[in-house]
């Protein structure tokens, strides 16, 4: 089931202000009542919205019905931020709260330059951007993800393309469930950046376990259903490949499944491994024991010079 909420195209002249929501098949619009009002509790649906603004009541809005803002800045059509800086006390926001195994699948934006921050997330979503009439993929230097885990924040760099939607999905949609995720937009050349958004998607998701490559909630050694390919088996099957994948492996999203990933995986796994295991699986060395082995290696090498 796909839960999404769009800010209808109708302009505030119309008088639409009674509050009303519309079951269409699978998806939930909400209508104009909803965003100049700033009725945010969409919490049946499994989330929260609530803008973030300098004003004392921030509340939706909307400059000629075209995309979704916040109340009280220079463009209630937009998120503002009007020194263009990370931070400080004039910025404008989104705060969506997911709940009941919800999460963030995509963002749909438009008339939009600049970096949007998404803080909250417990890992890589792994955002990818697609033309929202076409579905092609955007690509090119001024649309890139920069990923920060300690922070738990993602920069996603939005070139400019005016009046063109752009989706922007997320792929890994269980690294929100359950969070709280803050969103904020800068561009340092601009005097007042604006971030335009017209669409926000959410789904059904699990969340993600520590150490669970293959999403069936537990972290095994040896699978004993489904289709037999337990955790262990995904990292050591794709050891040193290059992915940013959950699924093959690449816990951490740092782009190559290695000894971070096993770790985490033995971390949550919690039982102590020694050696060889049994039905016919080789445990993958810790680096720390690699690092043994090879100056054990070196030494011998030396050893065997000195005696030659």
């Amino acid at each position: 089931m796909k839960v999404k909420f769009h800010a209808l195209l109708v302009a505030a002249t119309f008088g639409l202000f009674a509050a009303c929501t519309t079951q269409i098949a699978s998806a939930l619009t909400f209508g104009p009542a909803d965003i100049f009002t700033g009725d945010t509790d969409f919490s049946s649906t499994g989330i929260l919205v609530e803008p973030v603004s300098p004003a004392a009541t921030p509340e939706f809005g909307s400059n000629g019905g075209c995309c979704l803002g916040v109340v009280g800045g220079g463009n209630d059509n937009s998120i503002n931020n009007p020194d263009g800086l990370a931070g400080g006390g004039d910025d404008e926001g989104l705060k969506f709260t997911f709940s009941g195994g919800y999460a963030l699948t995509q963002l749909d934006v438009i008339f939009t330059r600049g970096d949007i921050l998404l803080s909250g997330f417990t890992a890589n979503p792994l955002a990818s951007f697609a033309d929202g009439a076409t579905g092609d993929p955007v690509t090119g230097g001024g649309f890139f993800t920069v990923w920060d885990g300690a922070n738990s924040t993602l920069t996603i760099s939005h070139a400019w393309r005016g009046g063109n939607t752009t989706e922007i999905a997320f792929a890994n949609a269980g690294a929100s469930t359950d969070q709280v995720i803050d969103l904020a937009f800068v561009d340092p050349d601009q005097t007042a950046p604006a971030l335009s958004l017209i669409g926000v998607e959410w789904d059904i998701a699990s969340p993600i376990v520590a150490g669970d490559v293959d999403g069936d909630g537990d972290v095994d050694l040896v699978e004993t259903d489904g289709d037999m390919i337990s955790d262990f088996d995904i990292i050591r099957d794709n050891w040193f490949n290059a992915t940013s994948l959950r699924e093959e492996g690449d816990l951490n999203a740092d782009g190559i499944v290695d000894f971070s990933d096993f770790g985490e995986w033995k971390d949550a796994f919690g039982m102590p491994i020694v050696g060889s295991i049994t039905a016919g699986f080789r445990v993958v060395p810790e680096p720390s024991s690699v690092l043994l082995m090879g100056l054990a290696m070196v030494g011998l090498g030396i050893r065997n010079r000195r005696h030659g």
